[in-house]
């Protein structure tokens, strides 16, 4: 009774290139490292020159860890073929929370994040960076604050990334693109935060980029989704989002069936795209946008006025089947 313990170590599980391994219903709590110490106080650390295989990551709790270098308190770097699922991150002061994260020597393929709730980290929720054809779905991320802190974060020529069904509140940015492609954001409920302007941030220097089926709001100054000035192949369709910032009319991006509930300050009302709306009560749109319920009411201006998209998006957030009697509904979800 009242004995205090302190772990010697400041990495619970170090992976270290070991293929196939299952760490599964643990509780991580209170490794630390200091500011000089990089990939110290984490749960799970693998180094990028050092290539896995089979990780699984599942349903674990992470909290309390300390990171002073800023760094993931679940890093599978040089991981493969892996996932991470169910875990609850949170708490861990100044750490940024779950990535797989690969070189430009090295990349890293062929992994999953999912269905993890991440909360109150000091940095990023989610991060790719140098990952081809992976997924990031059905997370929950809330209230990370800190330096850096988005919710989800896929850079630096990560490739071929669906990132669907999450839910995101209150980061710095909700989620943020840069020099990445083949991307197909999908199906997300993003709700910014109120000191911060941009929820959806496409930096730019990549291709073929798809915004589909989002819901997008509380911008500060109704820059929900932001377009760069290089934007190639990007696909803007059936969102509902506080806004759009677009630095560039003549980049390669198609805008339509969107329903904006703002209108940055430099967006003519002439801009929104083919077949879009301008809506600014939300009560028109939502059942309770009060206490952030924000499925489409019966009678929402949203119902069936979506259209079909090439990438065949058939669930909505909650994985009820779209679309209904063969129409979209524009948005996260899909109208009951």
């Amino acid at each position: 009774r009242n004995n205090i313990s302190i772990s010697k170590r400041k990495v619970a599980f170090l992976l270290n290139g070991k293929n196939y391994i299952t760490i599964k219903n643990f509780k991580i709590r209170r490794f630390s490292g200091d500011i000089h110490e990089r990939n110290k106080g984490a749960a799970l650390i693998n180094y990028a020159y050092r290539p896995a295989h089979g990780l699984q990551f599942l349903n674990n709790e992470v909290y309390q860890c300390k990171s002073a270098s800023g760094y993931w308190v679940i890093h599978a770097a040089g991981c493969n073929n892996s996932i991470i699922k169910g875990n609850y991150v949170h708490h861990n002061q100044i750490a940024r929370a779950i990535a797989f994260t690969g070189s430009k020597r090295r990349y890293v393929f062929n992994n999953i994040i999912s269905n993890n709730i991440i909360y109150r980290n000091g940095g990023s929720g989610i991060t790719f960076y140098f990952v081809q054809n992976s997924r990031i779905i059905e997370n929950k991320v809330k209230d990370n604050w800190g330096h850096h802190a988005n919710g989800i974060a896929v850079y630096l020529n990560s490739n071929n990334i669906l990132i669907s069904r999450n839910k995101v509140y209150n980061s710095n940015m909700a989620i943020a693109i840069q020099r990445s492609s083949n991307i197909t954001i999908t199906n997300n409920l993003l709700l910014g935060r109120s000191t911060h302007s941009r929820v959806l941030n496409l930096y730019g220097r990549g291709r073929n980029i798809s915004v589909l089926h989002n819901t997008v709001l509380n911008s500060k100054k109704n820059q929900g989704i932001f377009i760069p000035r290089d934007a190639k192949g990007y696909v803007i369709k059936n969102n509902i989002t506080d806004g759009i910032t677009i630095t560039n009319k003549h980049a390669d991006f198609k805008l339509s069936h969107n329903i904006y509930v703002g209108l940055t300050w430099n967006m003519k009302p002439y801009m929104i795209g083919k077949h879009s709306e301008i809506i600014y009560d939300l009560k028109k749109l939502f059942v309770n946008p009060q206490k952030f319920d924000f499925r489409l009411k019966r009678n929402s201006p949203a119902v069936n006025k979506g259209v079909h998209v090439k990438q065949k998006v058939i669930v909505d957030i909650d994985n009820t089947k779209r679309p209904k009697n063969g129409k979209y509904d524009i948005g996260a979800y899909e109208s009951h």
